[in-house]
């Protein structure tokens, strides 16, 4: 994935997030950097969900596959198996 569609994670929870062994903020907006639309969860507001919403976005508006580690990242979220 190039940097220009990697996701921006903006107004960062207070807590940190244990799910599926990543550690780190999880963000409550992530933005797009090639239009700045604000991506938020659809469902639960869980992590799994806002990287789902980030990849809906990603395919649907800009024709463009991103992994999930890939939004893990750009987001400063870390994997424990990293």
């Amino acid at each position: 994935m190039c940097q220009e569609h990697d996701p921006e994670g903006e107004r960062h929870a207070a807590v940190s997030t244990t799910d599926g062994g990543i550690t780190g903020s999880v963000p409550d907006v992530v933005r797009c950097p090639r239009c700045r639309a604000e991506i938020r969860s659809d469902g639960d507001g869980s992590l799994e969900e806002l990287v789902a919403a980030v990849q809906r976005h990603a395919s649907a508006s800009h024709n463009h596959q991103v992994g999930r580690e890939r939004v893990l990242t750009r987001l400063g979220l870390t994997s424990a198996s990293s």
